[in-house]
Parts: C-alpha cells; sequence; structure tokens
C-alpha cells in the first residue's frame, strides 16, 4: 500500500483518461514535462495527454502502487498495471510540497545506464 504515491499514480491514469492536459501538469514533475514538450516539438504533436497517451496504456482497473520510499525530496514506489505488466519502480520528486512523477522508471534508467557504460569500454 502506497498512501503517498498512490494517490498521484491514479490522478496521472485519471488526467490521462480524460486526455486532461492541464490536470497531467498537476502530477507530472516539471523536469519530466520539459522533456515531454521538448519531445511532442521534435515530433510536431500538441496535447500533452494525447502524445502520452500513444505510450502508455491506460488500464481497466486502477494500477497497484507499492512499497513507497521516501527520501527527503524524492521518493519511488513499485507500480504494476497497465503499460506495467510486472512490478516496476517509477521515481517521484516533491515540487512545492506536492509529489509528481518523475521522469520514467529507474529501473529503465538504469539498465539504460548500464548499457551506454558498456558502449563506451
Amino acid at each position: 500500500n502506497a498512501p503517498t504515491l498512490g494517490p498521484v499514480v491514479q490522478a496521472y491514469y485519471d488526467a490521462l483518461k480524460k486526455k486532461d492536459d492541464a490536470a497531467l501538469q498537476n502530477v507530472l514533475a516539471a523536469s519530466f514535462i520539459k522533456k515531454l514538450e521538448a519531445d511532442m516539438k521534435a515530433e510536431k504533436k500538441t496535447g500533452l495527454a494525447a502524445y502520452m497517451a500513444e505510450s502508455d496504456t491506460i488500464p481497466d482497473k486502477p494500477v497497484e502502487v507499492r512499497n513507497e520510499k521516501i527520501s527527503g525530496d524524492k521518493a519511488v514506489a513499485e507500480l504494476k498495471g497497465g503499460a506495467y505488466l510486472n512490478w516496476t519502480a517509477l521515481s517521484f520528486v516533491n515540487e512545492g510540497g506536492k509529489w509528481k512523477l518523475d521522469n520514467g522508471s529507474t529501473e529503465i534508467q538504469s539498465v539504460t545506464n548500464g548499457s551506454n557504460a558498456n558502449k563506451s569500454k
């Protein structure tokens, strides 16, 4: 059970389902939004919710959230459901007293960073 971060995840999927850009901006970290907007500009796309819906699965039932670990302004929780078929750790950040979804999966980033490190050897 993730009482602090679970509601952020549910708000994210609710906003995605409703295609509500303003609501999405309330649950996504500023740095994540900046990256998404750059990607959208490069792909000549508009509408944050529509863009995110292209790569994320809107689940039929609520996404499960567990094992939240909060350390200062950063946090991690495991999610399962929707696009996440297995338990996947996602990162969060506290901005202005509100928890927000950060730039994706800490597990995916570590795999990506690890593969980049191997390429440079």
